[in-house]
């Protein structure tokens, strides 16, 4: 059996016509919208979890809001 996470169905990127989010995970052009899961990774490895890429961007994703927040 083969498995595979599913990932890069909202891409992240820094073009918004070639990506869904931005590196912060904002979604381009939406505001209060982020996604921080598997969906925004462009690629990765064969059979490598993702699990700890996902939870630094969503760590990275909280600071962006944080700092958002305090201004």
């Amino acid at each position: 059996m083969f498995a595979t996470h599913v990932a890069g169905t909202c891409r992240m990127g820094r073009d918004p016509d070639m990506s869904v989010v931005d590196p912060c995970g904002q979604v381009h052009g939406t505001d209060n919208l982020y996604i921080a899961d598997a969906s925004v990774l462009v690629t990765q490895g064969a059979g490598d979890s993702p699990s700890l890429t996902i939870q630094a961007l969503a760590l990275r994703t909280a600071a962006n809001i944080a700092l958002r927040l305090r201004v």
